[in-house]
C-alpha cells in the first residue's frame, strides 16, 4: 500500500517563514498599540493563526501566489467589514458575558457559553471537565452576540480608529527580511479584522474579566481552549495579577495548529503563556515544550472528555460495508475529502458511502451542487457519531479526533494527504494515504488487514488520549 509517510517529512518550510514573519508584524503592531489595548495584538488573526476567515493566507498553496494575489485577495472581505462595523456601531452588540459563583469559589473557568450548559441549580456543565470540577468552580461564560456595559459606542468608534492607524504606519515599517506580500497581507488582513469589529468581544472580555479578578482573588484560573483569543486574555490577567494559571488540552495537539506556536518575537514582546499545561501524551509535549520551554509546566494526564474512553469495550465484529467518510471544521480538510469521494464515487465497488459534516463545517458551495446531483450514491448521515462508526467498516476523514476514535470500536480509520494543504499529521493512528493513491483497492487493504493490526491501534489510541495516565481535576490542582 502506498501511505504517505509524513511524520518524517520536515515541516512545510514556507509556512514555517510565514509564521516568522507574522510574529515581527505582531511584535511591532503592540508596540504601537497604547497599553489598554496591547491585548489585541495578541488576539488578531496574524498572531491567532486559525482556520477562521484568513486560513487561506497560511497555506503553501496561498504562501506561492503573486504578489497581486496577495494585495487583492482582501479587497471582499473589506467591504463586508465595512457593512459590520456599522452594523455594530448602531447595535452595540460587543458581547454578553455571565459570572455564576459555585463552590468554595477559589477557582474561576472561562469557556465559550456554546461549549457548556447550565443545569436548574444554576450550575455549569461541560463534558470537558468533571461535574465535581464543574460544582467546585465559578465560571465565566461569554457570548459574541448580545450587550454589555464595558463598551459603548464612542469607545467602539475610537479604538477602531487608534488601531486603523496604528496599522497605517505598519504598512511603512516592514522589516527587511519579510516579504513584500507577507507585508502587505497582514496588513491588510488585520485592517479588515479591526475594521469588522471582531476584536470587541475580546476587549470587552478582558475589561469584564479584569474587574472580576481586581474585585475576587482567585487560586486558579483555567481554560478549555489551550491559545485561543478568550485564553490569551486570561493568561495575560492571571500574570498580571499573579494568579497560577491551567489550560487543559482541547484536542489532541499537533505542529500545524500554528495556534499553538507563538514565536520568539511575540514571546520576547510580552505574550503570556498558562502556568501549566495539562496534556494528554508525550507526543503533544514533543510538538509543543520545544517554545513553552521554561515558561510553562507540562503535565500528562486524561482529560474528562475523552477518560470515558477507557472504560470502553465495543463491540469488535464487522459485517458493514459502509465506508464513513467524517468531515472537519476547516474548508481544506472538506476540500480534500470531497475530492477524494469525487475520485472513486464511479468505480465500480461493493461499498456504500456515507459523508457526515461536522456541525460547523465550512467548504465551499459548489460542493453542494455536486452532493444534490449524487443523492442516490452518497448518504448524509446524521446518526449519533458512536452508531455511526460501530455501523462502519472504515472512517475516512481528514484532520478530525474522529479519526482517531475509532480503534475505540476496533474500526480503522484512515486520513488523506494533499501537499497543497496543512493537514494534521498527529500520529500513527489513522493510516495515511495521498490523494493521488486513493482509490477502492487501498480501502478494501485497510479493511481487510486491520484485524492484525487492531490491538496495536488501540493501543496507540490510549497513549493518544492519555488513558494511560490519571485523570487531572482542576478544581484541586491534583489528579484523582
Amino acid at each position: 500500500m502506498k501511505y504517505a509517510n509524513y511524520a518524517k517529512k520536515v515541516f512545510y518550510p514556507e509556512v514555517l517563514k510565514r509564521e516568522e514573519e507574522a510574529g515581527e508584524f505582531v511584535a511591532l503592531w503592540h508596540k504601537l498599540l497604547p497599553s489598554e489595548l496591547k491585548i489585541l495584538s495578541f488576539c488578531s488573526p496574524i498572531s491567532f493563526r486559525d482556520n477562521d476567515g484568513y486560513s487561506d493566507i497560511w497555506h503553501p498553496w496561498f504562501i506561492k501566489q503573486s504578489l497581486f494575489k496577495h494585495l487583492t485577495f482582501p479587497i471582499p472581505d473589506f467591504f463586508k467589514s465595512c457593512i459590520r462595523f456599522f452594523k455594530l456601531l448602531f447595535l452595540g452588540n460587543y458581547g454578553s458575558f455571565q459570572y455564576i459563583k459555585n463552590g468554595d469559589d477559589s477557582v474561576l473557568g472561562v469557556a465559550p457559553k456554546y461549549l457548556c450548559k447550565i443545569n436548574e441549580e444554576n450550575v455549569v456543565r461541560t463534558n470537558y471537565f468533571s461535574d465535581s470540577d464543574c460544582d467546585k468552580s465559578s465560571w465565566v461564560l461569554f457570548d459574541e452576540s448580545g450587550k454589555n456595559d464595558l463598551l459603548s459606542r464612542k469607545d467602539y468608534f475610537i479604538i477602531s480608529l487608534l488601531q486603523v492607524f496604528s496599522i497605517a504606519k505598519l504598512l511603512f515599517r516592514r522589516p527587511s527580511e519579510v516579504s513584500v506580500k507577507s507585508w502587505f497581507i497582514f496588513c491588510f488582513c488585520a485592517l479588515n479584522w479591526v475594521v469588522a469589529g471582531y476584536w470587541s468581544t475580546n476587549y470587552s472580555l478582558y475589561l469584564y474579566l479584569k474587574k472580576i479578578l481586581s474585585g475576587k482573588k482567585y487560586n486558579h484560573v483555567f481554560c478549555i481552549h489551550e491559545l485561543h483569543q478568550h485564553s490569551r486574555i486570561l493568561w495575560e490577567l492571571a500574570s498580571q495579577m499573579n494568579v497560577e494559571s491551567i489550560s487543559v488540552s482541547h484536542a489532541l495537539l499537533a505542529r500545524e495548529k500554528l495556534w499553538l506556536h507563538p514565536t520568539k518575537y511575540e514571546l520576547d514582546e510580552g505574550f503570556k503563556l498558562p502556568t501549566k499545561f495539562i496534556v494528554n501524551s508525550d507526543y503533544d509535549i514533543e510538538h509543543t515544550n520545544h517554545i513553552y520551554s521554561n515558561l510553562t509546566e507540562f503535565i500528562k494526564a486524561a482529560s474528562p472528555r475523552f477518560s470515558h474512553w477507557s472504560k470502553s469495550n465495543e463491540e469488535t465484529v464487522c459485517n458493514s460495508k459502509t465506508v464513513l467518510f467524517a468531515g472537519s471544521l476547516a474548508w481544506w480538510d472538506n476540500e480534500i475529502l470531497l475530492n477524494a469521494i469525487k475520485k472513486i464515487i464511479n468505480e465500480k465497488n461493493e461499498f456504500s458511502i456515507k459523508l457526515r459534516f461536522h456541525p460547523s463545517s465550512q467548504y465551499h458551495k459548489k460542493w453542494d451542487t455536486w452532493l444534490a446531483s449524487h443523492q442516490g450514491a452518497i448518504e448524509i448521515d446524521k446518526d449519533d457519531l458512536k452508531k455511526s462508526i460501530q455501523n462502519s467498516c472504515l472512517v475516512v476523514g481528514v484532520g478530525s479526533t474522529v479519526l482517531d476514535e475509532t480503534p475505540f470500536f476496533n474500526r480503522p480509520s484512515l486520513t488523506i494527504r494533499d501537499s497543497r494543504y496543512q493537514t494534521f499529521f498527529k500520529n500513527k493512528i489513522p493510516y495515511e494515504i495521498d490523494i493521488e493513491d486513493f482509490n477502492w483497492s487501498e480501502l478494501r487493504n485497510i479493511i481487510s488487514n486491520h484485524n492484525s493490526l487492531s490491538e496495536e491501534k488501540r493501543k496507540m489510541a490510549q497513549s493518544a488520549f492519555g488513558l494511560n495516565e490519571r485523570t487531572f481535576s482542576v478544581a484541586f490542582n491534583k489528579f484523582v
